[in-house]
Protein backbone atom coordinates (compact mmCIF):
# COMPACT_ATOMS: atom_id res chain seq x y z
CA UNK A 1 0.00 0.00 0.00
CA UNK A 2 2.77 2.38 0.14
CA UNK A 3 2.42 3.28 -3.21
CA UNK A 4 -1.05 4.42 -3.30
CA UNK A 5 -1.84 8.17 -3.29
CA UNK A 6 -3.88 9.48 -0.18
CA UNK A 7 -7.35 8.92 -2.20
CA UNK A 8 -6.67 5.37 -3.05
CA UNK A 9 -5.28 4.67 0.62
CA UNK A 10 -8.56 5.91 1.83
CA UNK A 11 -10.89 4.15 -0.49
CA UNK A 12 -8.79 0.95 0.84
CA UNK A 13 -9.40 2.05 4.46
CA UNK A 14 -13.32 2.22 3.17
CA UNK A 15 -13.56 -0.52 1.64
CA UNK A 16 -11.92 -2.46 4.57
CA UNK A 17 -14.09 -0.58 7.17
CA UNK A 18 -17.14 -1.58 4.74
CA UNK A 19 -16.05 -5.00 4.94
CA UNK A 20 -16.17 -5.65 8.83
CA UNK A 21 -19.16 -3.63 8.99
CA UNK A 22 -20.97 -5.52 6.62
CA UNK A 23 -23.96 -7.62 8.19
CA UNK A 24 -23.82 -5.93 11.27
CA UNK A 25 -25.88 -2.93 10.86
CA UNK A 26 -29.66 -2.83 10.67
CA UNK A 27 -31.39 -3.19 7.44
CA UNK A 28 -31.12 -0.38 5.12
CA UNK A 29 -28.02 1.16 6.87
CA UNK A 30 -25.16 1.73 3.89
CA UNK A 31 -22.09 0.18 5.35
CA UNK A 32 -19.80 2.26 3.17
CA UNK A 33 -21.49 6.12 3.96
CA UNK A 34 -21.04 4.86 7.44
CA UNK A 35 -17.39 3.93 6.75
CA UNK A 36 -16.75 7.56 4.90
CA UNK A 37 -18.10 9.07 7.93
CA UNK A 38 -15.95 7.03 10.44
CA UNK A 39 -12.86 8.01 8.44
CA UNK A 40 -13.77 11.31 8.68
CA UNK A 41 -14.01 11.10 12.47
CA UNK A 42 -11.12 9.99 12.77
CA UNK A 43 -9.21 13.01 10.13
CA UNK A 44 -10.82 15.19 12.43
CA UNK A 45 -9.27 14.00 15.29
CA UNK A 46 -5.72 13.85 14.05
CA UNK A 47 -5.32 10.31 12.61
CA UNK A 48 -3.43 10.02 8.86
CA UNK A 49 -2.56 7.67 6.32
CA UNK A 50 0.88 6.58 6.86
CA UNK A 51 2.45 4.21 4.45
CA UNK A 52 4.03 0.82 5.35
CA UNK A 53 7.36 0.36 5.05
CA UNK A 54 8.38 -2.54 2.45
CA UNK A 55 11.78 -3.28 4.06
CA UNK A 56 12.21 -5.33 7.15
CA UNK A 57 15.04 -4.65 8.99
CA UNK A 58 18.05 -7.17 9.73
CA UNK A 59 18.15 -8.21 12.96
CA UNK A 60 21.72 -10.31 12.37
CA UNK A 61 23.42 -12.77 14.68
CA UNK A 62 22.87 -11.86 18.59
CA UNK A 63 25.90 -11.03 20.65
CA UNK A 64 25.93 -13.46 23.75
CA UNK A 65 28.08 -10.85 25.60
CA UNK A 66 25.30 -7.97 24.95
CA UNK A 67 22.40 -10.46 26.70
CA UNK A 68 25.16 -10.77 29.85
CA UNK A 69 25.36 -7.72 30.45
CA UNK A 70 22.33 -6.91 30.16
CA UNK A 71 21.38 -9.17 33.15
CA UNK A 72 23.87 -8.39 35.02
CA UNK A 73 22.70 -4.35 34.75
CA UNK A 74 19.16 -5.78 35.86
CA UNK A 75 20.34 -7.42 38.82
CA UNK A 76 22.59 -4.43 39.86
CA UNK A 77 18.74 -2.41 39.73
CA UNK A 78 16.92 -5.02 41.66
CA UNK A 79 19.39 -5.01 44.15
CA UNK A 80 19.42 -1.11 44.57
CA UNK A 81 15.68 -0.60 44.38
CA UNK A 82 13.54 -0.27 47.63
CA UNK A 83 11.83 -3.03 48.31
CA UNK A 84 7.76 -2.62 47.64
CA UNK A 85 5.04 -4.22 48.57
CA UNK A 86 5.19 -8.13 47.70
CA UNK A 87 2.73 -8.54 44.72
CA UNK A 88 1.85 -12.51 43.66
CA UNK A 89 2.68 -13.64 40.38
CA UNK A 90 -0.63 -14.61 38.56
CA UNK A 91 -1.21 -18.38 39.62
CA UNK A 92 1.03 -17.94 42.73
CA UNK A 93 0.09 -20.44 45.57
CA UNK A 94 2.18 -19.57 48.15
CA UNK A 95 0.90 -16.09 48.87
Amino acid sequence: MTDLNPDAQRAHAADAITHLLAGRLLPGMDAAHIAAHALDIVHEHGGRFVSRSDRIPEQGRKDPAVAVRGAEQAREWLARRKPGPYRPNPGDTNA
